[in-house]
Formats: C-alpha cells, sequence, structure tokens
C-alpha cells in the first residue's frame, strides 16, 4: 500500500518489529544446527571408512603375530636362544599402536605397558618362552654391573607408599619397605639386582618401578629388523650395554 503525496506512511508496531526479529534469529538458529549436522555427517563417514582400514590393519598384525609365535614354539628347542646369564634387561621399541592385543597383554605382565619402558628380569624357561612370544616389540640383552649402577643410581624408582612411583633419594624409605630382606640401601638393591640367583631377587625386583628411558642417541636404526640384521629388537646379548650407555 502506498500513501499519497503529503500523507504519512503507517507506523509498524514495536511487537509485530520484536517477532520479526525472534523469526530471523530463530531461522539462523536453524540454518546453523543443519550445517553441522550435514558436517558431522560427511565426518562420521570418513571415520568409518578410517576405523575400517585400522580394523583391517590390526587383524593383519594379530594374525602374524599368532603364526610368529606358532613357528616359534615348533623350533627344535636346540635352535633357540640359550642365556648367557641369569639377568636381563628387556626395553620395550614398539608402541601400543604398533602392537597386536594379545603381544600387549604379555608386555603388560612384563611391566612394559609403554614405549622405551625397561625392566630387569631372571631368565628361565618360562621367562625365555615369554621373550621369544614379544620378541618384535622388544629388545634384551645382559647388563654388567657398572650399567645395573648407572640403571638404579641415576634413573631408579621404587613403590613408594604403596604403588606409587617415587625416587630412591633415602635409604629410610629402602630399609621401611626391603628392610626384612636386609636390604637397606642402594648399594644392596643393586647387589640383589646384579646376582640374579638370589632368594630376594624377586621382592626387591618387585619394589623397583619401571624404567622410564628414552631413545638412544642418534635414534632407533629399523624396528622391523633383528639386531643380527642390522635392526633393533631382539636379543643382542652384551651389546645391551652399548645402548644403555647411549640412553641413561
Amino acid at each position: 500500500m502506498y500513501a499519497m503525496e503529503g500523507e504519512e506512511l503507517p507506523r509498524v508496531k514495536e511487537n509485530i518489529l520484536k517477532k520479526r526479529r525472534r523469526n530471523l534469529e530463530a531461522k539462523a538458529l536453524r540454518d546453523k544446527e543443519i550445517s553441522r549436522k550435514l558436517k558431522g555427517r560427511l565426518w562420521s563417514k570418513k571415520t568409518f571408512f578410517r576405523r575400517a582400514e585400522r580394523f583391517v590393519k590390526e587383524n593383519k598384525k594379530a594374525e602374524r603375530h599368532n603364526v610368529r609365535v606358532q613357528r616359534e614354539f615348533k623350533k627344535p628347542e636346540k635352535l633357540k636362544t640359550k642365556p648367557r646369564g641369569d639377568l636381563a634387561f628387556v626395553l620395550r621399541i614398539r608402541g601400543v599402536r604398533d602392537t597386536p592385543e594379545k603381544a600387549n597383554k604379555l608386555l603388560n605382565l612384563l611391566r612394559l605397558a609403554k614405549q622405551e619402558e625397561g625392566v630387569f628380569l631372571r631368565l628361565n624357561k618360562t621367562t625365555t618362552t615369554l621373550l621369544a612370544m614379544v620378541d618384535p616389540y622388544i629388545t634384551w640383552g645382559h647388563p654388567n654391573l657398572r650399567i645395573v649402577k648407572d640403571l638404579i643410581f641415576k634413573r631408579g624408582h621404587g613403590k613408594v607408599g604403596g604403588r606409587q612411583r617415587g625416587p630412591l633419594s633415602d635409604n629410610t624409605q629402602i630399609e621401611k619397605y626391603l628392610g626384612k630382606y636386609n636390604v637397606v640401601c642402594l648399594e644392596d638393591i643393586v647387589h640383589e639386582i646384579f646376582t640374579a640367583d638370589s632368594t630376594n631377587f624377586t621382592q626387591v625386583n618387585d619394589f623397583l618401578h619401571h624404567f622410564k628411558l628414552g631413545r638412544p642417541v642418534g635414534g632407533w636404526r629399523h624396528k622391523n629388523k633383528h639386531f643380527k640384521d642390522g635392526g633393533d629388537f631382539g636379543c643382542r646379548h652384551d651389546k645391551i650395554n652399548d645402548l644403555l650407555k647411549s640412553i641413561i
């Protein structure tokens, strides 16, 4: 409706203007919600395909792990690696995502839940078989007295206050938890660990928290190859001392 010359245009009531403003704001919110849902659908499709690829990859890893374990058990006893000593230091070199679920459970039994964590281990038939089952995800060997001492003195932590991780800086804490085994200081811990055939090895090693180490100087060479083939994983016997020396 147009106004004639000299006439004033009719004024729109304030409540109608407010209603129009509310409608415009509601429409903007609806448009924003619709665009968000459409974007979420596209993202969910991409996520689905990514998850499917990941599942296929994990299944292949698990299958390879099972085949390798079966082959390991079929090997003649004389072809298996014979330990050169009772003490070993085991270091995990592969992360959780690069390891099959069954192998992760075995590594958790060894207290190696994360990459580049290490523990002392007393070698026997059971532990040697366990190491063979997780061989591609760890490297291990026989540490000498100097390396054992450096690990405990420089990087050692104990389970102080139950399961809490605490530094081994106070001999009174060591005596509190290990005094009943005649272990009252760091030197006693080194002795019990290095002489792995001692009766108190299990208790002392259980008191020690797993070692949180890092990468060696220069990084890892090839995690998918065995140490004897120029790679990183597997048993490296006395050569573990050179590796730990570059990490500590």
